[in-house]
Parts: structure tokens; C-alpha cells; sequence
């Protein structure tokens, strides 16, 4: 029961932070103001979720919510770009 209960509030966290973050970029962007995304946040509580979830899913789980959070693909982004344009 406690593991059901922490994969459901990790989740939950997740989806908040993982939808919140381009949400909150976007109405930030549309007022005129700045925005600061908070990194890698949802995408790792997503991934534990799916680690201690009693279900006993496949490894390949683990990609969906830090494929999903836009932090990890604006992270690569920079680092590639970065390193082929110096």
C-alpha cells in the first residue's frame, strides 16, 4: 500500500512539473516576462515512479517521462549545438 502511494504522488508530481513547465513557459512568454524552467525534475520523479511502481514494468518504462519532460531534450539541444558550433 505504501509503495501504490508513492508511485502515485511521485506520478502526480511529474505530470505537474512535466506539463507545468512548457505551460508556465508559454504564458510567461505571452505576458512579456521571463520564465525559468525548473530541469530534470519531472522526468526523474517520473522515472522513480516507474522504478518503485509494485507493477513490475519493463525498463524500457523508464524513458517515457524524461523523454516527455521538455528539459531533457532542450539539455541535449544545448550541448550538441554548443559543442558543433565552437
Amino acid at each position: 500500500m505504501i509503495l501504490w502511494t508513492l508511485t502515485g504522488l511521485l506520478a502526480a508530481f511529474s505530470v505537474l512539473i512535466v506539463v507545468g513547465n512548457p505551460v508556465a513557459g508559454i504564458c510567461a512568454e505571452r505576458d512579456g516576462r521571463t520564465y525559468s524552467f525548473v530541469p530534470f525534475v519531472g522526468g526523474i520523479a517520473g522515472a522513480a515512479a516507474i522504478l518503485i511502481c509494485p507493477l513490475g514494468l519493463s525498463p524500457w518504462w523508464l524513458l517515457v517521462p524524461l523523454v516527455a519532460d521538455v528539459t531533457f531534450p532542450m539539455f541535449f539541444y544545448v550541448l550538441l549545438s554548443g559543442g558543433l558550433f565552437r
